[in-house]
C-alpha cells in the first residue's frame, strides 16, 4: 500500500522540484547514464559505472550541496530514454 502511495504522488513531487541550471542538469542525467552500466555482467562496465557516479555526485555536490538529488534522478531517469542514456555514455 504505501509503495503504491508513493508511485500515486511521485509525478507532483517531480513536478515540485525547484528549478535546476542546465549544466547541474546535464550531470544528473550523466550520473544516471553511468549507474545504468552497474547492472552490467562486464567488469569494465561496472567499475566505469563505480568512477562515473563519483565523478558526476562530486560535480553536482559541488555546484549544488543543498540540491534534493534524489527527486532530481527520479526526473531525469524519467525523462531519459535508452537512447539518450546510450548517446550520454558515448560522450
Amino acid at each position: 500500500m504505501r509503495t503504491f502511495a508513493l508511485a500515486a504522488i511521485s509525478p507532483f513531487l517531480i513536478a515540485a522540484a525547484p528549478a535546476v541550471d542546465p549544466e547541474t542538469t546535464q550531470d544528473v542525467r550523466c550520473l544516471v547514464a553511468v549507474i545504468s552500466l552497474a547492472g552490467s555482467d562486464d567488469d569494465n562496465a561496472k567499475m566505469a559505472a563505480a568512477i562515473g557516479s563519483q565523478y558526476f555526485l562530486g560535480r553536482i555536490d559541488g555546484r549544488s550541496p543543498d540540491m534534493d538529488l534524489e527527486t532530481a534522478i527520479k526526473l531525469e531517469t524519467s525523462r531519459l530514454g535508452a537512447a539518450q542514456i546510450r548517446s550520454l555514455l558515448q560522450e
